[in-house]
């Protein structure tokens, strides 16, 4: 991952304390969701480590298990 793509996703997640309950430190993504140019590096990111491990997917997935959905 290049440094300036993993700086804009670091900068982009917002950290919620103590959310839904005290301890708990919840990630909300949706900054990341909302930026078209940050989500297509990831995408991109995403395609080139499968071509490179020689993956050909015909299908994709994408479960949502409360809020995780990479």
């Amino acid at each position: 991952m290049s440094d300036e793509l993993l700086q804009s996703l670091r900068s982009a997640i917002r950290t919620v304390p103590d959310f839904p309950r005290k301890g708990i430190m919840f990630r909300d993504i949706t900054p990341v969701l909302g930026d078209p140019g940050l989500m297509s590096g990831i995408i991109d990111l995403f395609a080139r480590d499968m071509e490179e491990l020689g993956w050909r997917p015909e299908a994709v997935v994408g479960p949502e298990a409360r809020g995780f959905i990479f």
